[in-house]
């Protein structure tokens, strides 16, 4: 509060957030995204303190997510370490005209997806002209026509932020996304696969096959460009799979795990991967990962070792009929069975019902969430997935 002076903002009720992990780009991403959710920018005045713009991990990711808004650098503290202390997910308070967010990351995601309707999300994020433009030369660089029909491609791999412990089992071996890559190159779409040069490289796939983050052109716009101007995006939970979140684009959102916090919209996708049991010996259909609360809220590798689950990656098979399931869906000859959405939403339903009777303590040991954002999103399973699946939904 008291960075914040008077003369911040257009006189509107001030709107108060720390913005402390702009050095992960998913925080960089998806807190201002989901405060512009609660809080309509045009009424309110959302001022986030953060560290220095210099310390983010990304420039241009950094502008768009804060455009809209407001923002302080807080030059005494960067790291807000105080914050990072003593300041998370301790509610919101009110302070004269002056609203004060202290919320988890997963506690903001259920306040945006309430507000939201019909699974959509109020805000957009839009490029600027300039932005429009300087993507335009990075398409030219990279032999990509105007006029193009383009998939972008994001894969958690062990290349991606090592030192993160515990988060492994989100990776995924890229190799294995190969002929679904060659799909959509049949099927005249460039592919634009996003990460950093620490990542696998693909192998020479032809020119319809970008691999951005070993291609000499690359820049930091390369990310929010090529996903804001995507037919739909592939993806994997990581930081930038938010971007097709922020810019309404439909994912296929695959290696996805069967968590409370599963932001999927109800035009995307999802595969998962495989929940196999050592103390059942086979996999576990998604009704026996929700009736155990320990399994549906464990996100990382020692919390899976703990309840004696492993995790297996979605098969070279898994990926190429889910693509195939998605081009059909945007050319419109795909012929959904619409029992299998029924199937999905109510148990969706269901696990949202047990969260809501749910009274203790969840995920990093401090989140209370009562809600299952799968249901209230209404996400939808790839129909072809569960047919080669069908213990999923048993």
């Amino acid at each position: 509060n008291q960075f914040v002076n008077d003369d911040i903002g257009r006189g509107k009720p001030k709107v108060i957030v720390p913005l402390r992990l702009i050095g992960r780009i998913g925080h960089l991403i998806i807190e201002p995204f989901l405060l512009k959710c609660i809080y309509d920018p045009a009424e309110y005045d959302i001022i986030f303190v953060t560290p220095p713009r210099g310390l983010a991990i990304s420039q241009p990711v950094f502008d768009i997510s804060l455009r809209d808004l407001f923002f302080v650098e807080d030059p005494h503290d960067p790291q807000m370490a105080a914050y990072n202390q003593h300041g998370k997910s301790i509610g919101t308070y009110q302070l004269d005209d002056r609203t004060i967010v202290l919320e988890s990351v997963a506690d903001l995601m259920v306040q945006a997806v309430e507000k939201a309707r019909d699974g959509q999300f109020s805000y957009r994020a839009v490029l600027t002209e300039a932005e429009l433009a300087e993507g335009m030369a990075l398409r030219s660089a990279m032999g990509i026509p105007v006029d193009a029909k383009i998939v972008t491609l994001y894969v958690r791999d062990s290349g991606f932020f090592p030192s993160l412990e515990g988060h492994g089992v989100r990776d995924s071996s890229i190799a294995n996304y190969i002929p679904a890559i060659k799909h959509l190159v049949d099927k005249d779409y460039y592919v634009v696969r996003l990460g950093d040069n620490k990542m696998t490289p693909l192998p020479d796939l032809g020119q319809h096959v970008i691999d951005a983050p070993f291609h000499p052109a690359y820049t930091q716009l390369v990310e929010p460009y090529f996903v804001s101007q995507s037919d739909f995006m592939i993806k994997t939970t990581s930081g930038p799979e938010a971007l097709s979140l922020i810019f309404g684009i439909p994912s296929v959102y695959v290696n996805a795990m069967f968590t409370p916090i599963f932001l999927i919209s109800k035009d995307d996708l999802a595969i998962f991967k495989s929940y196999y049991s050592h103390r059942y010996e086979r996999n576990l259909s998604l009704r026996e990962i929700a009736y155990d609360k320990e399994i549906l809220f464990s996100c990382t590798s020692d919390s899976f070792v703990r309840e004696q689950i492993e995790l297996h990656e979605n098969t070279q098979e898994d990926l190429l009929n889910v693509t195939m399931e998605m081009t059909d869906r945007m050319d419109g000859t795909y012929n959904p069975t619409p029992s299998i959405d029924e199937r999905f939403r109510k148990l969706c339903q269901q696990i949202n019902k047990d969260c809501s009777l749910d009274t203790s303590d969840r995920i990093y040991g401090q989140l209370e969430i009562y809600s299952f954002l799968p249901y209230l999103m209404k996400g939808q399973v790839s129909h072809e997935y569960y047919k080669s699946h069908p213990e999923l939904l048993s």
